[in-house]
């Protein structure tokens, strides 16, 4: 959701196209509906607004195998023009457009035969003035990035071993497991990070305790850490568990 007027943008798969999905844009309301891109040949998801309500960065792909690889793009809302990102073998994904506008960060998934899962995700920075990108940090279980209200901190969603043993803290008899998704606070500058969610299986129920309260009331649909997160379960066939894993919605600036 945008600022000012507070419009949605969102992708849908128009009527007859299946194998593709364009970005659309509709008030709250549900009036004002607006079709944004028109691509033939392209899945165009992961919209995200600036915040100055200019630009609109999302990925893209075509979809023609699991080996094909999304880029990520920017859409000016004035022009309709859209200028890819990310070029090359490698998707890009989780898009985020820093307070100010500046700087852009986005996931780089690459193949690492090292140690399970052999992949990473990478996290990058790109200035949107420069076109300058640089590498933040490796992820092994990374798989969604979102800037802090203060435009300095990252939001990080990943398993227990994200940030070294952070994660491993968990209730006498269960054992962390990486397909469960925590979610941090993490300062590049120092390097520090803080966990703000305790996501552990209870039996077939997954609970997300908070760590922290706020430091003024809540009026907004979020729970006591100030982060608005939803869960999810992950069954498994072959050893019949449930996993929970927390999901990153957002974040309340009264908690920084």
């Amino acid at each position: 959701i945008g600022g000012g007027d507070g419009d949605i943008v969102y992708d849908y798969y128009p009527e007859g196209m299946i194998q593709t999905s364009d970005l659309f844009r509709i008030r709250p309301d549900g009036s004002g509906k607006v079709q944004l891109t028109n691509t033939a040949d392209l899945y165009e998801a992961q919209p995200n607004w600036s915040p100055d309500r200019q630009r609109i960065a999302y990925t893209a792909g075509t979809g023609a195998s699991v080996l094909d690889a999304w880029k990520l793009h920017v859409l000016d809302v004035a022009t309709g023009m859209r200028r890819p990102l990310t070029a090359g073998s490698l998707t890009s994904s989780s898009a985020s457009i820093s307070p100010d506008g500046a700087r852009l960060l986005f996931l780089r998934n690459v193949e690492d035969l090292r140690e399970r899962p052999y992949s990473r995700n990478e996290l990058w920075e790109i200035d949107l003035g420069t076109f300058a990108a640089r590498k933040l940090r490796d992820g092994w279980g990374t798989d969604t990035v979102a800037w802090a209200p203060d435009g300095r901190r990252i939001l990080v969603r990943g398993g227990p071993s994200e940030f070294e043993s952070l994660g491993h803290a968990v209730k006498p008899g269960v054992i962390p497991s990486e397909a469960e998704g925590d979610l941090y606070i993490w300062d590049p500058a120092s390097g520090t990070a803080e966990r703000t969610t305790w996501v552990e299986p209870r039996g077939s129920m997954p609970s997300i305790c908070p760590r922290r309260l706020l430091r003024s009331p809540m009026t907004s649909p979020m729970n006591s850490s100030g982060i608005v997160t939803s869960t999810r379960i992950i069954g498994s066939r072959t050893t019949g568990l449930a996993l929970a894993t927390a999901s990153l919605i957002a974040m309340d600036p009264a908690i920084l």
